[in-house]
């Protein structure tokens, strides 16, 4: 029954996340839902293409597409995005940045509206052998325009929400 209840959370928190999503886009903040289902753990953090790129229309030099690749290959990695204690395996990791030409980070948008805003999303599922106390944001040492990210989190023994700042990127449970 728990097992259930978890997942029921789970789907609850990460449709919330994307209708807030929807409805709020901020230049300069982000944000971040974890939750936890016994040892894996899921992530999905969304960004302002602003903020992670300088940019939000589709890429017309070569600067801007590179600016593309070289993001796509760190949320891949994920080595300069999140950081968790404990030992713990990244064993997925996507984002919506789908190629160099940035083609579904615009794919079914009108760009003739300059009001149009688009976010980055990426997705990561850890599997951790011991009991994770921090998460620490890092994408904030290579995105001088994000100031903060608004955190949500359902653990197997806690929930609740935070702000995570430049200052202060991290949460310890």
């Amino acid at each position: 029954m728990n097992k259930v209840w978890v997942r029921l959370s789970l789907i609850f928190l990460f449709s919330m996340g994307f209708s807030a999503n929807a409805q709020q886009h901020t230049h300069g903040q982000g944000q971040l839902l974890i939750s936890q289902d016994g040892t894996e753990w899921h992530m999905q953090l969304i960004l302002p293409a602003a903020d992670s790129l300088g940019f939000e229309h589709v890429p017309e030099t070569q600067a801007q597409k590179n600016k593309i690749e070289s993001l796509a290959k760190k949320l891949q990695e994920n080595a300069a995005v999140i950081e968790v204690d404990g030992r713990c395996a990244l064993i997925k990791a996507a984002h919506s940045l789908v190629n160099q030409h940035g083609d579904e980070l615009h794919k079914n948008h009108e760009h003739d509206n300059e009001q149009d805003h688009h976010d980055i999303e990426v997705e990561y599922q850890f599997s951790c052998k011991d009991a994770i106390t921090q998460v620490y944001v890092k994408i904030f040492e290579t995105m001088p325009s994000l100031n903060a990210i608004e955190l949500q989190w359902l653990l197997e023994n806690s929930q609740g929400m935070l702000t995570l700042t430049r200052s202060h990127p991290y949460i310890e449970w």
